[in-house]
């Protein structure tokens, strides 16, 4: 049995208390959908965000001014399904010189397999149209000849060669809190990583 069938051999539906409420429920992932969206949580991944690029520049994760640039190096970790690095790969049309690198444990198979469920249930028109906006998210972080994708928390591969490389930009919304990194080391290795101090968060 293939890995998609048994993720999805391990799936239940569980109602929730009201219209359009259910949370789509597997060991290692649970998609709550209630009337206007969704959440996640997961055993593998302590936060799973799904930030837009407008909240990562007024929230200073990436620079406001920041446009997609083919000849960027881009390194995020803990992307879960936020829009940054796909709304990169959607711009550069598969110009960038380099793949995106993502640093995640999250499994991208088992969330679009959840997300394809959940699209198949009776759903608010809302809820509908930012599952779809998730599920596309989530197959341009599996494709790798989109995304570079290291599936493993930060601490986990600190030795990585994607590790000894330097980036033109990198991104951390809140992962690199939760990696279970010292602060003091986390900040060293995140000004190992910097190419051009401008672009580095």
């Amino acid at each position: 049995m293939s890995i998609e069938a048994l993720n999805h051999s391990a799936m239940t539906i569980v109602p929730g208390g009201g219209p359009h409420e259910f949370t789509v429920a597997h060991p290692d992932l649970k998609v709550e959908c209630y009337g206007y969206g969704v959440s996640f949580s997961s055993s593998t991944c302590p936060i799973i965000t799904c930030h837009s690029v407008q909240y990562y520049k007024s929230h200073g994760v990436i620079p406001r001014g920041y446009k997609p640039n083919r000849d960027n190096r881009i390194l995020e970790i803990g992307a879960g399904l936020a829009e940054f690095v796909p709304w990169i790969v959607q711009n550069l049309r598969g110009s960038s010189r380099e793949r995106p690198v993502v640093i995640d444990p999250l499994n991208y198979s088992l969330v679009i397999n959840s997300l394809e469920l959940a699209l198949r249930q009776v759903i608010s028109e809302e809820a509908q149209t930012l599952i779809m906006r998730l599920l596309d998210r989530a197959k341009i972080y599996s494709d790798p000849s989109k995304v570079n994708l290291i599936s493993a928390r930060l601490e986990e591969v600190l030795d990585a060669t994607e590790l000894q490389n330097q980036y033109d930009l990198v991104v951390d919304c809140q992962a690199g809190f939760y990696s279970g990194i010292e602060s003091s080391e986390l900040m060293r290795l995140k000004e190992s990583l910097k190419r051009r101090k401008k672009f580095f968060i």
